[in-house]
């Protein structure tokens, strides 16, 4: 049961830190190119590293899922 939640709070976790790479994205499209013109590419860099990191958490998660099917535990 206790592996069954860590697998839902790791893919909880990596939406979140998805969802927060691309609104990142989107504030320094929208607002920052607005305002100065010009974003430095380290900014980007970020945001990319936290989409990527999101995704990276989310199948973490769902391989998780996968081992307690194959192996037979209960999943909710």
């Amino acid at each position: 049961m206790s592996t069954t939640v860590l697998a839902y709070l790791i893919m909880l976790m990596g939406f979140i830190t998805f969802l927060g790479g691309l609104f990142g994205a989107l504030i320094l499209v929208f607002e920052e190119v607005a305002e100065t013109g010009r974003v430095p590419f380290r900014y980007y860099a970020m945001m990319v590293g936290l989409i990527s990191g999101g995704l990276g958490m989310i199948g973490i998660g769902q391989g998780l899922r996968l081992l307690l099917l194959l192996i037979g535990k209960p999943c909710l």
